[in-house]
């Protein structure tokens, strides 16, 4: 099982590939750099915080974060086609 305590470049273009794939705004997308145990989506502010788990790979995490973006409450208000986040 892969581990990790934070993630770069690599990982964070894949999680943008997703969100961008999605319509939604790269302003309203944060990716901390640490990882937690689990992962962890949550809309703050307007701006939807992406916190990669710290075991598994990352493409098992990417795969199934359309899904898990699309539950949260908000999501939709992310897509270009609203207007820019406001904060």
């Amino acid at each position: 099982m892969e581990s990790r305590k934070w993630i770069g470049p690599r990982e964070i273009a894949q999680i943008l590939g997703v969100t961008d794939a999605m319509g939604l705004h790269r302003e309203a997308i944060r990716v901390p750099l640490d990882c937690e145990d689990a992962a962890r989506l949550e809309i703050v502010q307007r701006v939807l915080v992406i916190v990669v788990p710290s075991t598994g790979t990352i493409d098992e995490f990417v795969i199934d974060l359309p899904s898990r973006i699309k539950s949260l409450p908000g999501a939709h208000l992310l897509k270009r086609s609203e207007a820019p986040p406001q904060g």
